[in-house]
């Protein structure tokens, strides 16, 4: 079976005073080649320290966040509705606190 990594990168856009205006993600699929010989730099080490194990209790949490993730579509979101402080809906990624 082939591994693969799913790196996710961030884009932080600035006006012209250097000021964060928007951020965006993005995933991007990161696929050894067969013909390389070396495959993933860095896997021996990771696959040593195991996978990240979930409970079924953590499972079902992470499900249930997706299901009741906020939908916008293609209403915006103006400046002038946000107030500072206030956390945004959303789901908690999953992550291994290795």
């Amino acid at each position: 079976m082939a591994r693969f990594v799913v790196q996710t990168g961030e884009v932080l856009f600035v006006n012209q005073r250097e000021e964060v205006i928007s951020r965006a993600e993005a995933d991007v699929a990161r696929i050894p080649r067969g013909r390389s010989g070396q495959g993933m730099r860095g896997f021996e080490e990771r696959k040593k320290e195991g996978r990240a194990k979930y409970s079924a209790d953590e499972i079902d949490e992470f499900r249930q966040a997706y299901l009741h993730e906020e939908r916008r579509g293609s209403t915006p979101r103006y400046w002038e509705e946000v107030k500072e402080g206030r956390a945004f809906q959303g789901i908690e990624r999953a992550y291994d606190p290795r």
